[in-house]
């Protein structure tokens, strides 16, 4: 334990290290205040927000219709807030609108929002069964119609139909994904700095023929190193992901756990994780950006006990890393695309998951294996030269 405590301060006590790490969750902080916060703005009766103001506002006005969304609310919606209409040049919404007539305009009417010269002012409210949601209603039971608080509606509230779909404020999902997606990136950058003088560090120093002589210099010393190197890999996942989950959690909200996926994520209904909840979508996302991480650290781990230096521990790193997307963006064939959803660049991509769930588990274990391979391969390649 005690070897394994000093390969984890070797590892973590680099200045640059902190610093790096400090400047990551500066730049996502930063990202989430100006394109998260700062760009949310809402018109609720005839005053407009902006920031977290928009966000509160928002979240408070769809309390009232949270829960299953029938074509009788969204009536009601329009009735209330109507139709946005303004557009501003280069803005890429509508000016006057809110979370809820904005949600009703994309998904139920005859308008559209493509970009501030290319629009269409809502007139027509769809009906749900006829409109973009089409594929996500819920046939609800045959009865009495009850109001929100589960009293039975009399008189001309009598109705057959509570079809619907689920219905809430559900931007602080959408954020965390999109924050995820983007620290996972960051997260793989800084990691490759880090660890890539794990092994190599010893060849560039002339250090390697000494440690080799003392009785923990073996075996034991390769296996604490490799075990500090994938929990710090882990461990600042996890950390990460913790503090973005809080934060998106604190400034939208987590309602709507159980609306559908293909809803939050801009209705991707052709895919069969588009009728996931949210939730569960979020969840399987966190753990595959996981194996990612472990996937990357077995790279790395396995670069380092092969490279001379640093330097090049650390390039051959990123070149293996960023190689997928290079190669999607120079060739085209499903061979390119097949071999690039496998690393784990694109393993943290949400959408990638989304589009791939038919081989989830061979990508899963794809990533597994690597890292066990690589933790191995270095493990085997540095007692090779111990033996030597």
């Amino acid at each position: 334990m005690t070897l394994y405590k000093m390969e984890l301060y070797r590892i973590l006590h680099r200045k640059i290290v902190w610093i790096l790490f400090g400047v990551m969750l500066v730049w996502l902080a930063a990202f989430f205040g100006l394109e998260g916060i700062a760009g949310e703005h809402s018109k609720v009766e005839g005053k407009v927000f902006y920031g977290y103001d928009a966000i509160q506002a928002d979240r408070e006005i769809t309390e009232e219709y949270k829960g299953i969304l029938t074509d009788i609310e969204v009536g009601s919606i329009i009735e209330k807030y109507g139709f946005p209409d303004e557009v501003k040049e280069d803005y890429g919404s509508w000016m006057d609108e809110n979370y809820l007539n904005g949600f009703v305009t994309e998904y139920c009417s005859d308008g559209y929002f493509a970009g501030w010269d290319d629009y269409k002012v809502a007139q027509n409210i769809q009906p749900l069964e006829k409109s973009a949601l089409g594929s996500y209603v819920e046939k609800g039971e045959d009865g009495v119609e009850k109001n929100r608080d589960g009293v039975e509606k009399g008189g001309d509230g009598m109705e057959k139909n509570r079809d619907g779909v689920e219905f809430a404020y559900v931007k602080g999902w959408e954020k965390f994904l999109e924050m995820s997606q983007m620290a996972g990136w960051f997260l793989s950058v800084w990691l490759i700095i880090t660890l890539a003088p794990l092994f190599c560090e010893e060849k560039q120093n002339r250090m390697r023929p000494l440690i080799f002589t003392t009785d923990k210099g073996r075996s034991t010393d390769i296996t604490a190193r490799i075990s500090a190197a994938f929990t710090v890999a882990a461990s600042s996942y996890l950390l990460v992901t913790a503090l973005l989950f809080l934060l998106c959690g604190a400034v939208f909200g987590f309602d709507g756990a159980t609306m559908k996926t293909g809803i939050v994520m801009q209705m991707r209904e052709f895919y069969s994780m588009s009728h996931w909840n949210i939730s569960s979508f979020v969840g399987l996302y966190i753990f595959t950006a996981f194996c990612a991480i472990l996937m990357l650290t077995g790279v790395i781990v396995f670069v380092s006990s092969k490279a001379d230096t640093t330097v090049r521990s650390m390039l051959s790193a990123a070149l293996i890393w960023g190689l997928p997307i290079v190669l999607l963006f120079t060739f085209s064939g499903r061979v390119i695309y097949l071999l690039a959803i496998f690393q784990p660049v694109l393993l943290t991509n949400y959408t990638c998951l989304m589009e791939t769930n038919s081989i989830y588990f061979t990508r899963i274990s794809v990533a597994v294996a690597a890292a066990i391979i690589g933790a191995y391969s270095s493990f085997r390649g540095w007692k090779q030269i111990d033996r030597e």
